[in-house]
């Protein structure tokens, strides 16, 4: 049994309470919100602060309901960077539902080129690193 298939077994009640609405496509979901990239980053990045900072065991089984909440555009002169702000649930294997917020920020990185992501759990940011209720991701 493959990691995802153990985490997905671990949470069947919040996977039926995700599943309620259909899956949100990258188009629906606006922009960069429902990429596949962003969330395995999400996701993978999560599972290694949980164990290493929370120390917690504690992962996302899956991530559902993805939406832009808000969108910053490059501009000429205000900003270089194009800011995507986007809202999902994330189910937890702890049998947990959550709140997840995340900013995608693009060109990123190395000399401009990528992406940067930043996101917040709600109720998993114990040092408010993202303010309180993970104000600035969202």
């Amino acid at each position: 049994m493959n990691r995802i298939s153990a985490a997905l077994a671990a949470v069947p009640l919040a996977l039926t309470l995700l599943s309620a609405a259909p899956p949100a496509e990258a188009s629906s979901a606006g922009g960069a919100c429902a990429d596949p990239a962003v969330l395995e980053r999400i996701t993978a990045s999560f599972e290694y602060n949980a164990k290493n900072v929370l120390k917690q065991p504690v992962s996302i089984a899956e991530i559902a309901h993805m939406q832009r909440s808000r969108f910053e555009p490059r501009t000429q002169y205000a900003s270089s960077v194009e800011r995507e702000y986007c809202g999902a649930k994330a189910a937890l294997t702890d049998g947990s539902v959550r709140q997840l917020w995340y900013l995608i920020e693009q060109p990123w990185g190395f000399a401009g080129t990528g992406r940067g992501v930043e996101y917040c759990l709600a109720g998993l940011d114990p040092w408010k690193i993202h303010g309180a209720h993970c104000r600035s991701v969202r």
